[in-house]
């Protein structure tokens, strides 16, 4: 169904947004069997560890992950040694003469 989609997807486009939609679904209800399976498997064996685990993938939510910070002079650094200097220069920035008397 999903190549079918992905044919569709130049020739057709409303046949493609019905296939996306019902593989969309199909996937959903694939998703929530190997959960459901997942989860009682682990609790008919008493494995807690894998229990709780299970349930934390399914409850948390999506939090994304930034790898970059600004430079003092607004420019977005993504290297993780550059990165790192810059913390260093914001942690000596806190803590310099002009900021320890207004503190």
């Amino acid at each position: 169904m999903i190549n079918e989609k992905n044919n569709a997807k130049t020739k057709d486009p409303q046949k493609y947004k019905e296939l996306k939609s019902e593989v969309e679904k199909i996937l959903r209800k694939d998703k929530l069997k190997h959960l459901d399976h997942a989860l009682e498997s682990a609790s008919a064996i008493g494995n807690v560890r894998k229990l709780y685990r299970a349930v934390r993938s399914v409850t948390r939510k999506f939090q994304p992950r930034l790898h970059c910070v600004e430079s003092a002079s607004g420019e977005i650094i993504t290297e993780t040694e550059k990165i790192a200097e810059r913390w260093r220069e914001y942690g000596e920035d806190l803590y310099t003469e002009d900021h320890a008397g207004s503190a």
